[in-house]
């Protein structure tokens, strides 16, 4: 049983059905135990003597701790920022022990006071807003029973006193002599626990590199996932070592990209690099070479488009080849060893999802727009 304390100042005829949703399709038992917030130093000696009981193995935070009474009459005078900060200070200190931090709270509140603030982002370990949760409870589901789990790997692993610690990630040894210099450089000595979860988590499984999800996958493969029922045959065919074994696994399902493009070269009737091929190519190699069928080839975006796909556009959510998009503007620093983030020509002038393109890629933008007037 994995067991999440869950503070948040709504009513538990609010909570209750969110979290009875998310218990309900989980594929493991889990279960989530809300409670209304109390005084700063009331929760927090709380938090910090159940947790090292191992009563709770993660904590869901509401953005706003402040909005309504608790049970006493009293209303939170912090909020979530200052109740995480607080417990990660803790477990550096040594006077608790590590776990996951879930924040998860309504859009509006979650744009206007979280968004705009950069400096609470690193304080937790996934970030979910309850509107999309009746849509989405089983991934998410899957994803925090996963952080527990993650967190217990890491544990093991540093506990053991057996570095290097990037086994971590690479449990069985597989990409440990193709990683980029600077994530080996994270693991050269011992962080606390939440650390080695954040950057695993944000640096390596949430922005593509050398790990990558299952749309980059496909759309690399030149393959239209929606219309291909052998999808999931073929993926479960590719060689073990081309997926990701490592902590957090089994809530991000990813693919080492050099190994697949090990697994491209190896292939009978292969066509040349798998960047430079088209996407129809891609795939009638794949169908005579596994003698799978049912694979359809993705289209692009907009008729005279590139299918030599390798990016996803973030506007559409589809395959694309970087030459018929957009480098778009990003919050972070982005690390060496992360893919750009793209968007199609297409989105870009559509302003889809209010992305925001590149300064570098402005002057094109707007010659564009003043060729199709």
């Amino acid at each position: 049983m994995i067991r999440y304390l869950c503070i948040d100042d709504e009513g538990s005829d609010v909570i209750n059905p969110i979290m009875s949703n998310l218990k309900d399709t989980s594929n493991e038992d889990l279960d989530i135990i809300h409670k209304r917030p109390q005084g700063f130093n009331v929760q927090i000696e709380e938090i910090q003597d159940r947790m090292n009981q191992q009563v709770y193995d993660g904590l869901i935070l509401d953005l706003r701790l402040d909005m309504f009474k608790n049970p006493e009459g009293e209303k939170a005078n912090y909020r979530a920022f200052t109740l995480a900060q607080e417990i990660r200070s803790r477990v550096t200190e040594g006077k608790l022990f590590d776990f996951p931090i879930v924040l998860c709270a309504m859009h509006a509140r979650m744009r206007k006071s979280y968004t705009t603030d950069d400096t609470s982002h690193n304080l937790y370990d996934a970030v979910y807003e309850k509107e999309t949760i009746p849509d989405n409870a089983s991934e998410i589901a899957t994803e925090l029973i996963s952080l527990v789990k993650g967190y217990k790997t890491i544990k093991k692993q540093i506990e053991s006193g057996r570095p290097p610690f990037y086994k971590i990630i690479c449990p069985d040894g597989v990409a440990d002599n193709t990683l980029n210099s600077s994530i080996l450089g994270i693991f050269e000595k011992k962080r606390p626990l939440h650390e080695y979860a954040r950057f695993i988590l944000n640096e390596l499984l949430r922005v593509p590199g050398p790990l990558i999800d299952e749309t980059t996958l496909a759309a690399r493969l030149g393959i239209d996932i929606e219309q291909s029922s052998g999808w999931k045959k073929l993926r479960d065919l590719l060689p073990r070592k081309t997926a990701y074994r490592g902590a957090f696994s089994d809530g991000w399902q990813r693919w080492w990209s050099i190994y697949i493009e090990e697994w491209w070269r190896k292939l009978k009737f292969n066509p040349g690099p798998l960047s430079r091929v088209p996407a129809n190519d891609r795939v009638d190699c794949i169908k005579k070479a596994t003698k799978i069928k049912n694979i359809v080839k993705a289209d692009p975006i907009e008729q005279g488009y590139s299918n030599r796909f390798w990016t996803i556009c973030l506007g559409y959510h589809k395959p694309l080849d970087p030459v018929d998009g957009f480098l778009l503007e990003e919050a972070g620093e982005r690390r060496p060893w992360q893919d750009k983030a793209y968007i199609s020509i297409k989105a870009a002038l559509e302003r889809k999802d209010g992305l925001k393109i590149n300064r570098l890629e402005q002057d094109r933008l707007r010659e564009i727009k003043r060729a199709k007037k």
